[in-house]
């Protein structure tokens, strides 16, 4: 089985496949630029070679607010908190959010020729979104009712969290996390809650997806389906009920442009696009 491979043997069957794949893509596409967000992972890096030797560039945007630079005291202790995760992709140009995360992703093994502290292109996809739509639209498209101005739209954003003892978002958090929230709809009815959750309740619930499950996850579920009775909340994909979604990071732009106030579980990326966004978050 797979997962009795050594993991010296597993990358070389990745990148096995990887080639065969790619190969037959680059058939009848020439990539001259190749960008990608947030896959760290054994085949990205796979990507990135096969691109390289065939005349291309890879580009790495990692849109997204984690690693260690979220937890090291100071500058003087990224270094501490490196990720392998971070390590060995190989692309050849990184895209940042800040000079700070370009700093702790310089520390780490790669072959990147050069470094750009760009900001958050979401921020400026929520900005253009606010002027676009009206929060009457969304309302009625989302909630499926007329726009009340005295009710005030909170979106609240989760984590992948990972039920081991060392984990900083553990399945307890979760629990706590969506407990607080239905705290808060059932004793506030001048709010609506829009959720997106990071993960399908097959991660907490399929032990075939998610290595980490626990029987925590079916009280995690519970608490899903007795949010899903309140007209109130609308959850960021219909699909969310099945073992395995696809996100759609787009619908992200819509849910924070429209809400008054943003809350993510901890620190995260789509904080950091709201206040680059100048929402409240």
């Amino acid at each position: 089985q797979w997962n009795a491979l050594t993991p010296l043997l597993r990358a070389f069957f990745i990148n096995i496949k990887i080639y065969f794949d790619w190969n037959i893509i680059s058939q009848r596409i020439r990539f001259t630029n190749y960008v990608f967000t947030n896959q760290e992972c054994a085949q990205q890096s796979a990507r990135n070679i096969f691109i390289r030797n065939h005349g291309g560039r890879s580009w790495s945007y990692a849109f997204c607010l984690g690693g260690g630079y979220l937890y090291a005291e100071d500058k003087e202790h990224l270094k501490e908190h490196r990720n392998v995760f971070w390590s060995f992709l190989d692309c050849d140009y990184y895209l940042g959010m800040n000079d700070l995360a370009e700093e702790y992703y310089k520390l780490h093994n790669q072959r990147v020729k050069k470094y750009f502290s760009i900001g958050s292109i979401y921020s400026e996809m929520i900005t253009k979104n606010c002027l676009r739509h009206t929060k009457e639209e969304f309302v009625e498209k989302h909630f499926g009712m007329k726009f009340n101005s005295g009710v005030k739209i909170i979106s609240l954003f989760d984590t992948s969290f990972i039920d081991v003892d060392n984990s900083v978002n553990n399945y307890d958090d979760c629990i706590d996390f969506y407990q607080s929230i239905l705290k808060l709809v059932s004793t506030k009815e001048d709010i609506l809650v829009f959720i997106k959750p990071s993960k399908s309740v097959g991660w907490f619930t399929a032990p075939s997806i998610c290595s980490y499950y626990s029987k925590k996850g079916n009280t995690i579920a519970r608490l899903w389906d007795e949010l899903e009775r309140y007209p109130r909340v609308c959850w960021a994909f219909e699909n969310h009920r099945q073992e395995v979604v696809k996100m759609d990071f787009a619908l992200n732009n819509d849910i924070i442009a429209a809400s008054d106030l943003i809350v993510t579980y901890y620190m995260s990326s789509p904080t950091g696009e709201a206040l680059g966004a100048r929402k409240k978050a």
